[in-house]
This record gives structure tokens, C-alpha cells and sequence, in this order.
């Protein structure tokens, strides 16, 4: 923030060279040479004997200047955002969060977007055929090579929606590992072969509760190494377990 100072000499001289500085809003002392506040941010240097209190002015800058800092962050706070199921929704993908955990702290948020990301990744491989080297770049390990091994045999993709819960999130006390619960629920979704054909089995419109772990990449992106499921129609999105 700039001030604008400007310096008042005795003897009528005339001021020195006006020059921005970061000080603005300075409470005057007494007796001693120092700066006027305005209520425009404007501070004028007084020399020793020459100085008025300006009780009044300094006032209206320090409201002034409470106004903006109080804008500032609240515009700083808009612009994070809080994480939501909604947020992280994807409507033109047709991926729908349901629920997410109370109460995350700042690890586990992040466990949980980069989850979300990699979830959402995969999902956009199986309904689109495309996207792949960013599925692969978000998981590690059995989930790779499993990534990798399902799209070389793919001869059908998935539609959505799907629509998925997180009941759950662990991070072990080293931060070098965590584990989600979620519940993935796929009972409306559909699929169709490269020929256009209606191939939906009835067996892949389920509620799938699902372990998955994951580690840190050494750029602190969570990947997915391995998933586990725990139960098959007995879990919900609603709860994510």
C-alpha cells in the first residue's frame, strides 16, 4: 500500500520532491518531527515545532484503511473457496461428489482433491477412451499397470453418471501414506461398444465400497498405488461407506 509524502520546510522553502512509501496511517507522536495522516493515505512530513495532532484525519485514513485490508481478505478468502462435494463435482463429465468428510484439516483436504482428480481421471478414460497419460500420471503401482492393462483390452466405454461418496480419509502419522473410503456408485450408469451397441451388463450397475490407497509423489501430489473392494450393494454415497 502507498502513501504519498510530502515534506514541509521552514522558513517558507519550498517541499522537497514528493516520493511513495509503504508507511501509511502512522500514529504522530508528540513534540517531535513526523508525518500527518490523511484520509486519502496522503502523509505529510512536519519538521520539530510545527506539528498540529490530526485526531480527526487519522480517524478517517484508519477506517479507510481497515475497509481495505477487511476487502482484501474477504476477496482472498473468495478466491480459495472452500472445498465441497459440490466443488468438487463434475456436471459436463457426469461425475457427481454426493459426500465428503466434516472437519478435514489441510493434509487431508489435499488427500481428498487429489483423490477426486485421479477418481475423475479414470472415469473420463472409461467414458471417453481418451485422457489416458493423465490417468496414468495419477496413480502408481497394481492401479497403474491396471490403468494401462484395461485400456489396451477396452472394447466397450462406460456413460455416466456415476456418482461417488468419501466416507473416510487416513493419513498415516508420517504423511507418507493414506487411505479413503469411498462408495462408488455406478446402478444408472450404462455402457455401449465401439459400434454403438447397448452392452450394459447388469452386473456393472452396482454400489461398490472401496479402499484405496494412496502415497505422495515427490512433488506432494497424492497418486492412487492400490484399490480394494470391500463390499459390493451394501455401501451408499450418501454415507461414502
Amino acid at each position: 500500500m502507498l502513501g504519498l509524502i510530502v515534506e514541509v520546510l521552514p522558513h517558507g522553502s519550498f517541499p522537497r520532491q514528493p516520493s511513495w512509501s509503504p508507511s501509511c496511517c502512522q500514529r504522530p507522536g508528540g513534540g517531535r518531527a513526523g508525518r500527518l495522516t490523511c484520509p486519502d493515505g496522503v502523509l505529510i512530513e512536519q519538521p520539530e515545532g510545527r506539528r498540529h495532532d490530526p485526531t480527526r484525519q487519522h480517524r478517517g485514513c484508519r477506517r479507510w484503511l481497515d475497509g481495505l485490508t477487511d476487502g482484501l481478505g474477504a476477496s482472498a478468502a473468495a478466491s480459495a473457496g472452500a472445498v465441497t462435494a459440490e466443488s468438487l463435482s463434475d456436471p459436463d463429465l457426469g461425475y457427481t461428489v454426493v459426500s465428503i468428510p466434516d472437519g478435514l484439516d489441510a493434509t487431508k483436504t489435499k488427500v481428498l482433491q487429489d483423490y477426486v482428480a485421479y477418481d475423475k481421471a479414470t472415469w473420463h478414460l472409461w467414458f471417453t477412451r481418451e485422457g489416458l497419460d493423465e490417468a496414468l500420471a495419477r496413480s502408481t503401482g497394481s492401479t497403474h499397470d491396471a490403468i494401462q492393462r484395461n485400456y489396451e483390452a477396452m472394447t466397450k466405454h462406460d456413460n455416466p453418471p456415476v456418482k461417488v461418496g468419501v466416507g473416510s480419509i487416513d493419513v498415516s502419522d508420517d504423511t507418507k501414506s493414506a487411505d479413503v473410503t469411498t462408495c462408488s456408485d455406478t446402478t444408472e450408469m450404462k455402457s455401449t461398444d465401439f459400434q454403438g451397441n447397448d452392452v450394459t451388463q447388469k452386473a456393472a450397475q452396482k454400489r461398490s465400497a472401496i479402499l484405496v490407497h494412496m502415497v505422495p509423489r515427490s512433488d506432494g501430489v497424492w497418486v492412487t498405488q492400490n484399490e480394494t473392494v470391500l463390499s459390493i450393494n451394501e455401501c451408499t454415497a450418501e454415507a461414502g461407506k
